[in-house]
């Protein structure tokens, strides 16, 4: 994937790293170059940051469904998995060592999970537990250029659990510096509302063939907003226009900003989603700078729990809404 690598988690979805870009119209080289697929859909998780490199994911639609034999490699859903010293492996067709070659086989490594405090020691800026997973430290063995966007597995018997996706490291393997990956388990409900239920698609340990999510012990159910839930779930859908360039959209609670998505494509389909604590009180500001609204056939629809808030292509310079019962 253009000096990346990605992971095949459905028949024809790929789950890569966000610092890799889009591939929309590339081949991917699955298991080496015994197959080529291209890619036609895609899509950055919507909380990406580029400074720390936090949510680090992006999902990859192929053209056509991939034919797999041996192992198979499921979503990890279970946020208590990896636990400290715990035996990982990481894959990849990386530089085998800093400065050198990349291989023109499939490398794999074992790595132990790093504790979150000796992590931060490492990285002070930027490691957030929740949403990020370390590992390696040991000379000679780990991630290196050329891995990103590739698995960290939890091997059990025949099946290979994702826990993580390569996002960045200090060198290639030093002594003492472990790698960071994104922790995917903080990422399944994207995963599932992207490819689940937008693309239809089916991902190993998330939803089957029959397109249907499968339940999930890590996911708590999303309460509408006439029930005592914890929180309610926010989704934003849009199709740019053909001057993406006069949008952005902003969620923010207080001074902190959530959401600050902006240098979108022309003509392109966009869905982010978000689960809102009832208790707080945020602001969802949907901006258009030339205030034309979304010309041709651009569309912004926004739904709060069960509620349609807006569905309409005149939004004039914008819409704004406050959203939870804390407002």
């Amino acid at each position: 994937m253009g000096g990346c690598g990605g992971t095949l988690i459905g028949p024809d979805i790929v789950l890569g790293a966000a610092h890799c870009g889009g591939r929309i119209g590339y081949l991917v080289r699955i298991g080496g170059g015994s197959q080529e697929v291209e890619v036609v859909y895609e899509r950055l998780h919507p909380e990406y940051n580029v400074d720390f490199e936090r949510n680090d994911f992006y999902l990859y639609r192929l053209k056509t469904p991939v034919i797999t034999t041996g192992r198979q490699v499921v979503v990890n859903t279970d946020g208590a998995l990896p636990w400290d010293g715990q035996t990982l492996t990481a894959a990849g067709y990386g530089r085998t060592s800093e400065g050198g070659s990349v291989s023109d086989v499939l490398k794999d490594v074992d790595v132990p999970k790093v504790s979150d405090d000796a992590c931060k020691s490492v990285w002070p800026k930027g490691y957030m537990a929740d949403i990020m997973i370390c590992a390696g430290g040991k000379e000679g063995r780990g991630t290196c250029q050329g891995d990103s966007g590739g698995p960290l597995l939890v091997r059990e018997g025949d099946v290979d659990i994702l826990t993580g996706v390569t996002s960045k490291g200090k060198g290639c393997a030093r002594p003492g510096l472990p790698a960071v990956y994104g922790r995917v388990s903080s990422a399944t409900s994207w995963i599932q509302s992207v490819a689940c239920d937008e693309w239809k698609s089916s991902v190993n340990g998330l939803c089957g063939s029959n397109n249907e999510p499968t339940p999930s012990p890590t996911l708590s159910p999303v309460a509408p907003p006439t029930t005592a839930g914890p929180c309610t779930n926010l989704m934003v859908e849009l199709r740019t226009d053909d001057y993406p360039e006069d949008n952005a959209i902003v969620l923010k609670r207080v001074r902190r900003t959530l959401w600050d998505m902006k240098n979108l494509k022309p003509n392109t389909d966009y869905k982010w989603t978000r689960c809102l604590r009832n208790d707080r009180c945020f602001q969802l500001d949907v901006s258009d700078s030339y205030g034309d609204g979304l010309v041709g056939y651009g569309f912004l629809k926004v739904t709060f729990g069960s509620t349609v808030l807006l569905d309409d292509s005149n939004v004039g310079f914008g819409y704004s809404v406050k959203l939870g019962i804390g407002c």
